[in-house]
């Protein structure tokens, strides 16, 4: 059970980059003002849902500060808890969560009140990367006759961060993607702007923590963890519910290139140059099966085998309807034989690095 200390703070951020690095400085100041807080024994108020909150909810966690969370738009509480309790390496002994009734309310009403309690519950205020005319810089100007505001960690607000599109027609492929003998199937990478599929927040917030100058979720990324891991984690992005699946394309590198598209909507590329190409005949053994089109009414007559197969042809999806294959669940691919898989890098300088990490052909996609 949380008990109350002395004072709460409450450290504070405007919205940042979706894909954070270890070097900016909202997050090294932030980190400082973590550790503010516990030489001078101030609980933290803080919340989840954006970047900024929740790598302070981890740094607040693992520094073992007492803390209150507020959250907005839960429907069933008792069940996020234990989820943000196991998410985040949360002591549930320094920990009280405080749940809005907000939950049919529009978003973004909901999250300008969890940032006024949240600046409201605080005794000491500390600002640290604002927009100027913002909602929490108006939030701070409101309450500042009411609380202590330490402004030693206030670092310039930067909106340079972004430019996240990428265009790769240009490029110039490399000689291998010619021609017609392409008989492998492949899964292509993307960087997710947040954690991976199945991975605790407070892995992924200590990743953007000790990151330099390649965010820690990046496409690259991506691959180097499923080399690691000698596997492909399925989702159910874009599938029916209850099913979980890896997505391949038929498509020749060459050809992927051209659906290579930056997707506003999801603030990222469709998938990038980064992938894995497994031999058809040994995919098919393997369970690989290309994916059925057709309209809604058609998945109610296939069979239960088949219906975790199925795609609308109604929906928009990210392969060439044609071309895409599915793995139901996590692909393993450590047993596959040397000569029948392929790792597929962007460029000529990766090579090497990825050779270090994996006994498969490691092949550039473009050239320098």
């Amino acid at each position: 059970m949380y008990i109350y200390r002395t004072m709460r703070a409450a450290i504070i951020n405007s919205r940042q980059s979706k894909r954070p690095l270890g070097t900016d400085a909202w997050i090294k100041s932030t980190l400082k003002a973590v550790e503010c807080c516990a030489d001078n024994g101030y609980d933290v108020v803080s919340s989840i849902g954006m970047n900024t909150y929740e790598l302070l909810t981890y740094a607040i966690a693992k520094r073992g500060i007492p803390m209150i969370l507020v959250i907005a738009g839960s429907a069933e509480p008792a069940e996020d808890v234990f989820s943000i309790i196991s998410n985040f390496n949360i002591d549930d002994a320094k920990a009280e969560f405080l749940f809005l009734d907000d939950v049919d309310k529009p978003q973004k009403s909901r999250l300008k009140m969890r940032d006024e309690i949240v600046v409201s519950m605080a005794d000491v205020l500390i600002p640290v990367s604002i927009r100027p005319g913002g909602n929490l810089s108006k939030l701070i100007e409101k309450y500042q006759n009411d609380k202590i505001t330490l402004n030693d960690f206030m670092v310039p607000y930067d909106e340079s961060r972004g430019g996240y599109k990428e265009d790769y027609s240009t490029q110039q492929l490399s000689k291998w993607t010619t021609g017609n003998n392409w008989n492998y199937l492949t899964h292509w990478t993307r960087t997710s702007n947040g954690k991976w599929h199945r991975e605790k927040e407070a892995l992924y917030y200590q990743a953007v923590i000790n990151s330099f100058d390649e965010y820690a979720r990046s496409g690259k990324a991506t691959l180097r963890r499923i080399i690691n891991e000698g596997r492909l984690i399925a989702s159910n992005r874009h599938l029916h519910r209850n099913v979980e699946a890896v997505a391949f394309t038929g498509l020749s590198p060459a050809e992927s290139v051209k659906l290579m598209k930056w997707r506003p909507r999801l603030v990222a590329m469709n998938f990038e140059p980064y992938g894995i190409a497994i031999d058809k005949q040994i995919a098919r053994q393997l369970g690989i099966r290309k994916v059925l089109y057709g309209s809604p009414e058609m998945y109610n007559v296939l069979s239960n085998a088949d219906r975790p197969f199925f795609h609308s042809l109604g929906e928009i999806g990210e392969w060439m309807p044609e071309q895409e294959f599915r793995h139901l669940g996590d692909f393993s691919f450590n047993e596959i034989p040397r000569d029948k898989l392929k790792i597929i890098v962007k460029t000529d300088a990766e090579v090497a690095e990825f050779e270090r990490i994996t006994s498969f052909e490691v092949l550039p996609l473009f050239e320098v």
